[in-house]
């Protein structure tokens, strides 16, 4: 391990690294873990320049900034209008106009649930549409339903705590029918799904979301060469969110993927990234004869010792660059979206 002269660092950046800066990355453990002087001083510029991205030249952690309270009201208030123009869609009526039960004539205008009634009114049409008698019976009901060859919607919809919750259903239901109904008010207005759910059940506004991200991550290899590079974020923004709102959306969907027991993101240097592609070209020689090329074609980056140290400098440069080791949440292995800010 090889902590980074601060001079080096400091020459590098072109500019002073504040005491209290240069503190806060040593006591957290961010300028140890480079094997030599170079790359020493290429991960310290690299975590300087973060931190003084995130905060200024401050010597906090970045932290994802509370929302201003204009933008608080502006959401609430697009929300409300957003729940009021919803009550004029027909499809909208329509649902309401089934939830409660026909026969009480108490009830003549369609029906509007509170949050804590909602998930015990979608168990109760979701064991009537699938003709069962316990929630026991449901995976069986499902998979006949399945190879029968019937359509399903996926409903999401509010517990009684307020978080979300998802089922398969029938596509020609109620349920079916709100999902549908569901998905369409959520694309549009920029609800959750799980959201439109609840307004369109419960008549009560909700904030329209002003960022999301999918994470799409590869596991797969191609030719041996992993494609763990290939993962991307994508991000939906609203064009009035404030920069450091963008920069911490970002920041907290790359924490989502980051590999365990790893907290940044080691960047190569100029040298590793150019060997990881320049062996890759040559598969078929052997390490010497390898090594020689690399010193006629790079002489600012001749490596004088063993073969067996520059095949091991090689193969690291070229994993690092080709599997970074992105991970999903829970290991999954398929891209998913991510709630963002509300």
């Amino acid at each position: 391990m090889s902590v980074p002269d601060r001079r080096a660092v400091e020459r590098r950046l072109g500019h002073r690294v504040a005491d209290e800066a240069w503190g806060y990355l040593l006591k957290t453990n961010r300028l140890d873990s480079a094997v030599d002087e170079e790359t020493a001083v290429e991960d310290a510029v690299f975590e300087v320049r973060d931190l003084e991205a995130a905060v200024g030249r401050g010597v906090t952690p970045p932290r994802t900034p509370k929302a201003p309270p204009d933008v608080v009201a502006r959401q609430r208030a697009l929300g409300a209008v957003y729940a009021a123009l919803v009550a004029s869609h027909t499809e909208v009526q329509a649902i309401r106009g089934r939830v409660g039960d026909r026969s009480d004539t108490r009830h003549p205008e369609p029906v509007l649930l509170t949050l804590g009634e909602v998930a015990s009114w979608v168990t109760v049409h979701y064991m009537r549409t699938l003709r069962i008698d316990t929630l026991d019976q449901a995976t069986d009901a499902v998979r006949m339903r399945h190879h029968r060859g019937d359509a399903f919607e996926t409903l999401y919809f509010p517990s009684p705590h307020g978080s979300g919750r998802a089922v398969s259903i029938p596509a020609r239901s109620l349920l079916g029918d709100l999902a549908v109904c569901s998905a369409k008010l959520a694309g549009t207005y920029r609800w959750w799904p799980v959201d439109a759910t609840r307004v369109i059940l419960t008549g009560k506004a909700r904030p329209v979301v002003r960022s999301n991200a999918t994470l799409d991550v590869r596991y797969g290899w191609r030719d041996q060469t992993s494609l763990s590079a290939t993962t991307r974020i994508t991000l939906e923004l609203d064009p009035e969110m404030h920069p450091e709102e963008v920069q911490a959306a970002y920041l907290a969907a790359r924490s989502l993927i980051m590999p365990p027991n790893r907290e940044r993101v080691r960047p190569l240097t100029p040298k590793a990234a150019e060997l990881a592609a320049w062996v890759a070209t040559r598969p078929r020689e052997s390490w010497a004869r390898r090594m020689n090329a690399w010193n006629r074609t790079h002489s600012q980056w001749t490596h004088s010792g063993p073969a067996s140290n520059f095949a091991r400098d090689a193969l690291s440069a070229y994993r690092r660059l080709t599997d970074p080791g992105w991970i999903l949440p829970g290991g999954g292995e398929s891209a998913v979206q991510l709630e963002g800010t509300a």
